[in-house]
C-alpha cells in the first residue's frame, strides 16, 4: 500500500523511524477515519500488505549490507488491489461446485487446473496484466521419502535436450521462449488488424463529414 510507504519515508525525514506495529496501527486509522472503503477488505489481507512491505524493506537492507547498490522502495501508482493474500483464514474452496469463497468478497466460480493435494494453508488471488485473475493455493504436503535403490544416475543439461541421464533417457526442451514468442506474434497481428479496421472506419466517417 503506497500510503504506508509514504508515511515511512515521511517519518524517516521528520521524526524518526516507524516500526511494523506503527504501520499496522496506521491501517486501522485509515479504515476508521480517512478511507472507510478499506472496511470492505478482509482484515488479514491488510495485515499481509503490511507484512509484505516490511519484508521488502528487509530484503533491500540485506542487499545493501552485502555491498549491492539499491534505491528506495517504490510502489506503482493506482488505488486498486492487484494481489490479495488470504493467509490461514478468510477463504474456502467448494471443490464440488468449483467455487472459491473469500471473506467480504463472496463465492467466485473457478477453473481447477489440477487437483489440490495436502492441507490448504492460504490462497493468493492475483490480477495479471491481461486483466485476468488467478488463485494460487498454498498447501502443506509432507512428501514421502522413497526407499533407496542403491543406483546412481548422472544428469547432463544441454541445448538439444533439456536433460539427458546416464541411462539414455531424454527430457525435451520445453522451449518457453519460442511458445511465448508465437503467442505474441498472434496478438500483434490481431492488434494490427483491429487498428487497421478502426482507421478505415475513421476515414469513412471523415469522408461523410466532408
Amino acid at each position: 500500500m503506497a500510503i504506508l510507504l509514504s508515511e515511512l519515508n515521511k517519518a524517516k525525514d521528520e521524526c524518526g523511524k516507524l516500526k511494523p506495529k506503527d504501520t499496522q496501527a496506521l491501517i486501522v486509522k485509515l479504515k476508521q477515519e480517512e478511507n472507510p472503503e478499506l472496511n470492505k477488505v478482509y482484515a488479514k489481507v491488510l495485515q499481509m500488505v503490511n507484512y509484505q512491505l516490511w519484508s521488502n524493506i528487509k530484503a533491500l537492507a540485506e542487499l545493501k549490507q552485502n555491498g549491492k547498490k539499491v534505491g528506495k522502495l517504490r510502489y506503482k501508482t493506482g488505488n486498486s488491489f492487484k494481489t490479495l493474500n488470504f493467509n490461514q483464514s478468510g477463504f474456502g474452496i467448494d471443490f464440488e461446485n468449483k467455487k472459491l469463497i473469500l471473506s467480504k468478497i463472496g463465492s467466485i466460480p473457478i477453473k481447477l487446473h489440477r487437483p489440490v493435494e495436502g492441507k490448504i494453508k492460504g490462497v493468493i488471488v492475483k490480477r495479471e496484466r491481461s486483466g485476468r485473475w488467478y488463485a494460487i493455493v498454498q498447501v502443506e504436503n509432507n512428501a514421502k521419502q522413497l526407499p533407496p535403490t542403491g543406483k546412481t544416475v548422472g544428469i547432463d543439461v544441454g541445448i538439444r535436450h533439456f536433460l539427458t541421464d546416464s541411462d539414455g533417457r531424454h527430457v525435451e526442451n520445453p522451449r518457453f521462449y519460442e511458445r511465448t514468442l508465437k503467442s505474441i506474434k498472434i496478438l500483434q497481428k490481431k492488434s494490427c488488424k483491429k487498428i487497421s479496421q478502426e482507421n478505415k472506419k475513421a476515414q469513412r466517417i471523415g469522408r461523410k463529414q466532408e
